[in-house]
């Protein structure tokens, strides 16, 4: 069954519709395990979003990038706060999950959070904020974070860029197998941007096609499946 109704029903996911199994049930009183699109006499017109108005509808009145339980939903790192992660990425970075498999769990001896450790003691966030305020040329201030306050980020920005190379849609599908979150498009794009704005349109709307093409082809629907799929094979 879906989450229970009310005012303080908790924000889970839903369960599936029973019908098409593909979109989640209705939220609706009495309780109803069909989407807005199997439920008999339909389909209906699923209430627009009661945070930002949108028509993206998921579930109990948001929409999918409101929904803390969705897909979709966007929040902070839980180890070291990096805006940018996904619920099926357990909310971690993907520096911090590096880390997480390779280092204990502890408090950090700077900003005494419980999180995973690194060899000196300190989490990744007090790590990073040091870099980010060392003096070139001189030794990393590990107590920075005290000093200074932690400097946040945005989730894998720094490092996890696709770039170079990248011609078509199905390049940019292997960037982002590979690990990228963001991937740049460069020189394929300037010959057509020099034309016009229309023949930049049509470049931009081959890459896409690839992309999507490349996705359903290795039978991934969301581009986060991308980070998951088994036909990567990574070479030990």
């Amino acid at each position: 069954m879906s989450p229970a109704r009310g005012p303080n029903g908790p924000l889970s996911p839903p369960l599936p519709c029973t019908a098409c199994g593909v979109k989640p049930a209705a939220w609706l009183t009495p309780r109803i395990d069909f989407c807005y699109d199997c439920i008999p006499g339909g389909p209906f017109t699923p209430p627009a979003c009661s945070k930002c108005g949108s028509t993206e509808y998921y579930s109990q009145g948001l929409c999918a990038h409101c929904h803390p339980g969705s897909p979709g939903f966007i929040g902070s790192c839980r180890d070291c706060l990096a805006w940018g992660v996904y619920r099926q990425r357990n909310w971690r970075c993907w520096k911090c999950r590096w880390w997480f498999t390779h280092y204990p769990q502890g408090e950090c001896v700077s900003c005494h959070r419980e999180v995973t450790i690194g060899e000196q003691g300190y989490c990744r966030l007090c790590l990073e904020t040091a870099r980010y305020h060392q003096t070139p040329g001189e030794p990393l201030d590990l107590d920075a974070a005290r000093t200074y306050g932690q400097q946040l980020f945005l989730a894998s920005m720094n490092d996890a860029l696709g770039s170079g190379g990248i011609r078509t849609g199905v390049d940019v599908a292997k960037a982002i197998a590979l690990g990228a979150d963001v991937v740049g498009v460069g020189r394929s794009l300037l010959a057509a941007a020099v034309e016009s704005e229309e023949a930049l349109d049509v470049v931009l709307e081959r890459i896409e096609l690839e992309l999507r093409i490349a996705m359903f082809g290795i039978g991934v629907e969301q581009i986060e499946d991308l980070y998951q799929t088994p036909r990567l094979v990574r070479l030990e």
